[in-house]
């Protein structure tokens, strides 16, 4: 009876420890907390089967699942290849300045490596073994230090502040991410 009692215990370990896995993040959790910003994905075009984006962390960072048996890449500021998810797992290209830009939330001066340049062919790094990521993404939230002029002028009302597109790639084929960034 006790070899029994061993096994559902470590069933039960187990189960815990694999329930608890979390996305690739491209430059770990922002902590952020409440804010009067919503950041929405409101479109991702081409719909594409098995792809899905959404806003997380209180809209401090964006999530791209990919269940698809093809990669699919994150373009970065300057259209280069960012991030790559696919069935070999979750890569980020060390000569994308996406990379260095976006490990601050609150800043898009963040140091980029002189040797970082977005035309050079990708450095894929792998960063997971799974298919989503998580990263942080200055085009789809509010980084000013003061509020958007017209939530300065109407405070109490609902803004749209930045809408957002971000490209990615498979196949050669450009799948759109349509968002808004709104203050509520």
């Amino acid at each position: 009876m006790r070899p029994v009692r061993v096994l559902a215990g470590l069933a039960i370990v187990l189960a815990g420890i694999a329930g608890s896995a979390t996305p690739a993040a491209a430059h770990g959790d922002s902590g952020a907390g409440p804010t009067n910003y919503q950041t929405r994905v409101d479109s991702v075009s081409p719909p594409a089967a098995g792809i899905e984006v959404r806003a997380v962390d209180v809209g401090e960072s964006l999530e791209l699942v990919n269940t698809t048996d093809t990669d699919v890449v994150v373009l970065g500021y300057d259209d280069e290849p960012y991030l790559r998810v696919g069935p070999d797992g979750v890569y980020e290209n060390r000569l994308s300045p996406a990379a260095y830009l976006n490990e601050s939330p609150d800043s898009a001066d963040a140091p980029v490596p002189a040797a970082v340049d977005p035309a050079a062919p990708p450095r894929w790094h792998r960063i997971s073994g799974g298919d989503t990521v998580r990263w942080h993404d200055h085009r789809a939230h509010w980084m000013a230090e003061q509020d958007h002029p017209a939530v300065r002028r109407d405070p109490g009302s609902r803004h749209v502040v930045q809408p957002f597109t971000i490209e990615l790639r498979r196949d050669g084929d450009t799948i759109s991410v349509a968002g808004q960034v709104v203050w509520v």
